[in-house]
């Protein structure tokens, strides 16, 4: 039978930083500059991010579906995906990943990387990764050099249904990362038809033993209005 453990933690970056290792800055995904952008509604008031059922919230957000294995682009297995919203002080993120071990040693920790980048030229890259824990690691780049003492000031919770490094070989299920970033931390001051480049990827090995990558890209924009569930 398998045991659910829900772990919901409320972390700051200041005080959930592991020193090392820095966040691995990925390859990036493929971007279709074509694309007008995915629209992220502007929330109807700040999440209670320790209530992972805030849902009176959450069902006003934008999903981006699936993430897409980088070679192949079809859907990514084990499945991925994030909902986003947004408002004057915060970018809010909902991550989701179906994992049926949870583990946060070893050689394949999991955890959801993150890039932000603002729109325009030699602007820089916001790195942010979340473990299952809750434990942030983020680091900028600028020009392509890394700058380690920048923080994002996340707020952070977890949602989890499994156990950690669970050594009796029960299967986990899920875990869910809910993230406010702080849009002053990136120098960025939002408004409506603000575009932003946003990177996910998310990388696991599941009990076969086979990793198995998922990544979504695109530039997205800042919409001027709340939307309904019927816009989404």
């Amino acid at each position: 039978m398998i045991r659910h453990v829900w772990l919901m933690l409320m972390l700051t970056s200041a005080g959930c930083h592991r020193p090392a290792p820095a966040p691995r800055v990925p390859a990036p995904a493929r971007v279709d500059a074509a694309q007008p952008g995915l629209q992220i509604p502007r929330a109807i008031r700040p999440p209670v991010l320790e209530q992972h059922d805030d849902e009176a919230l959450w069902q006003h957000a934008v999903t981006t579906g699936p993430w897409l294995e980088p070679n192949s682009h079809a859907p990514a297995r084990p499945y991925s995906q994030a909902r986003l919203l947004w408002d004057e002080r915060h970018l809010y993120l909902s991550l989701y990943a179906a994992d049926q071990n949870i583990v946060t040693s070893g050689a394949q920790p999991d955890r959801f990387v993150v890039h932000i980048q603002p729109d325009g030229p030699h602007a820089p890259v916001f790195a942010i990764d979340i473990a299952p824990t809750g434990t942030v690691t983020d680091l900028r780049v600028v020009d392509g050099a890394p700058d380690g003492a920048w923080h994002s000031g996340a707020q952070v919770a977890m949602d989890m249904d499994g156990t950690l490094n669970d050594a009796n070989g029960e299967d986990d299920e899920e875990w869910v990362a809910f993230v406010a970033l702080p849009w002053r931390q990136m120098g960025m001051q939002p408004a409506a038809g603000t575009r932003v480049r946003v990177q996910f990827e998310r990388c696991d090995v599941p009990k076969d033993g086979v990793k198995r990558c998922g990544q979504w890209a695109q530039t997205v924009v800042l919409a001027g209005s709340p939307a309904t569930p019927a816009e989404r």
